[in-house]
């Protein structure tokens, strides 16, 4: 009898400690999903709107989400600093605007001719500008300024000063070079439409693409998502589509993955996490950090009249071949449009054949090209 109250005792002591851990991780979350909501109001609320920021001579831009590290960082290491390296060619007056996600020595180097009138630097944890001339004026913007190309739009917007370039990087251990030259331009987001044409990859932002098949990092934070301009439902067939992935010999982001999204009630940015409004549900090949070898080609397989999705990894189902017993993964498929869609990140880039093309490896029985209107009209062979 005493050694049954002795486990008992036991027992419920481990039931309150494991509650208790629970409990507190539960908290833990909670805190970071109210800290995640504050970061993105403070985004939309870049900066105060009544407060404008100097501009003097041509305004450069330089992002990066974090800085160059000896090691790498750990995933939980958010605090760890990396360097940035900037070479001045310019003799133009000029101002700088910096941006980074994680902690950054931005190392500036110039020669005597430089004309640096300000500089402004923003991050989300604690950064620190380095510059031989000690006269240049140095501010730091105390909302997040972003990493992405929204910077180029929101310095315009409230520096009254168009950009003259922009640079982006995940990470770099090459220098910035900042002539007047180098930088990119950007347009306008399309808003989200299906079209009854050639299948195409429309970013979740605004940058240009020069090939519409391919998906590559445009500094959006930690990762770049990419949707399609065509979309399906419940009820409107069967489609497959091939994702190829070309990668250095060793990758560390954990941001890659393919599959189909649903970006409910028209949402500007979407990735592969759903929300908790349900506002973006997304189902994707691959598992967190699972990595790819250079060259693997993902399959996609989209059944909207059943609502599954099949994924192949090099010709080999992973979830079972489509059409067999208990195979495939059921999604959501409750009247609303799915696209098909890859996000990436840093030095990874995915190139996209909707059925352009001849695929890789053979298309699965009752199923067509998720583009479907190359096929009709370009008359691709072997694809079925």
């Amino acid at each position: 009898m005493y050694g049954f109250f002795r486990l008992l005792i036991i027992c419920t002591i481990f039931i309150c400690s494991f509650t208790s851990l629970c409990l507190a991780k539960s908290t833990k979350e909670a805190d970071k999903t109210t800290r995640m909501q504050d970061i993105y109001k403070e985004l939309e609320n870049f900066p105060d709107k009544d407060k404008k920021f100097k501009v003097t001579g041509d305004l450069h831009v330089v992002c990066v989400y974090e800085g160059a590290y000896d090691t790498p960082r750990g995933f939980m290491e958010e605090d760890k600093t990396g360097n940035v390296n900037i070479l001045i060619k310019t003799t133009k007056p000029i101002t700088l605007l910096l941006s980074s996600y994680h902690s950054v020595n931005w190392n500036i180097k110039t020669d005597q001719k430089a004309n640096i009138k300000k500089i402004y630097y923003s991050s989300c944890y604690d950064s620190k500008v380095n510059i031989d001339d000690k006269n240049i004026p140095i501010e730091k913007i105390e909302e997040y300024a972003d990493i992405s190309n929204k910077t180029f739009d929101r310095a315009e917007k409230w520096m009254d000063k168009k950009p003259k370039t922009l640079q982006y990087k995940y990470s770099t251990h090459e220098q910035f070079v900042i002539d007047g030259k180098l930088g990119n331009q950007y347009s306008q987001f399309p808003k989200h439409k299906s079209t009854d044409k050639e299948v195409e990859l429309i970013p979740n932002l605004s940058i240009k693409l020069n090939d519409k098949l391919e998906a590559y990092y445009d500094n959006r934070g930690a990762s770049s998502s990419y949707l399609t301009n065509k979309y399906y439902k419940k009820g409107e067939g069967r489609y497959y589509f091939e994702a190829a992935i070309e990668a250095p010999e060793k990758y560390t982001t954990p941001f890659i993955n393919t599959g189909i999204i649903s970006p409910w009630n028209d949402k500007s940015y979407c990735d592969f996490v759903t929300d908790d409004e349900g506002n973006c549900i997304s189902y994707g090949a691959l598992g967190w950090d699972e990595k790819l070898a250079d060259k693997d080609v993902i399959g996609v397989a989209i059944d909207f009249n059943k609502g599954k999705i099949y994924f192949s990894k090099n010709g080999k189902w992973l979830e079972g071949a489509p059409g067999t017993k208990d195979s495939g993964i059921i999604f959501k498929n409750d009247g609303r449009e799915y696209t098909a869609a890859v996000e990436t990140s840093d030095s990874v880039r995915w190139k996209m054949n909707f059925g352009s093309k001849k695929f890789k490896y053979k298309i699965p029985k009752g199923y067509k090209p998720y583009d479907t209107y190359s096929y009709k009209h370009r008359k691709i062979k072997n694809n079925t």
